[in-house]
């Protein structure tokens, strides 16, 4: 061993190692971008019904939201807990966390209410990101995320690393 040398690593050795750590969880630890959007108070099956029309997406972005939007596409959250999708815009997963458009889609089914994620707001205490499970819809659009501080007022669905920012949204009417 030479002199200088503590073990198998150098001191500048340790510094760079400490460097490297350091810089990949400041790189690694994004935020998403929508999370003081998310629904952090249970809501009551009230609070979720009603029709939401389509906003925008970040998913594709070779679509173009204004000819999605002509389509008109929504979701009914019926009180009974059915729901309908009427031409909503699917989007596939065609490799590791890449999602193309592939077809609008409406369909039919079931929801509940359900906690479908969590948020830390920076006080590292995590709160419930509430949303709706839609029984039958495709994997994609099964968990859909509720928007609003007080009440639900629009739906999100993520797609990939929360981190991104692809997502649907659409906004209660």
């Amino acid at each position: 061993m030479q002199p200088g040398q503590s073990g198998l690593l150098t001191k500048d050795m340790r510094k760079l190692i400490s460097l490297l750590t350091l810089a990949t969880l400041f790189t690694g630890c994004q935020y998403d971008p929508y999370a003081d959007k998310y629904t952090v108070v249970e809501p009551t099956d009230k609070d979720v019904t009603g029709i939401y029309e389509f906003d925008f997406q970040t998913v594709d972005y070779s679509v173009d939201n204004k000819q999605i939007e002509k389509s008109r596409p929504r979701i009914r959250i019926n009180s009974d807990n059915t729901y309908m999708i009427e031409r909503l815009p699917y989007f596939k997963e065609v490799g590791s966390l890449t999602y193309k458009f592939d077809k609008q889609v409406s369909i039919s089914g079931t929801w509940k209410i359900e906690e479908v994620g969590t948020v830390d707001f920076g006080d590292g205490k995590l709160k419930k990101h509430w949303g709706l499970v839609l029984e039958s819809a495709p994997d994609e659009l099964r968990y859909a995320g509720l928007m609003g501080t007080e009440k639900p007022d629009g739906i999100i669905f993520g797609f990939g690393d929360p981190d991104s920012g692809d997502v649907m949204t659409l906004n209660k009417k």
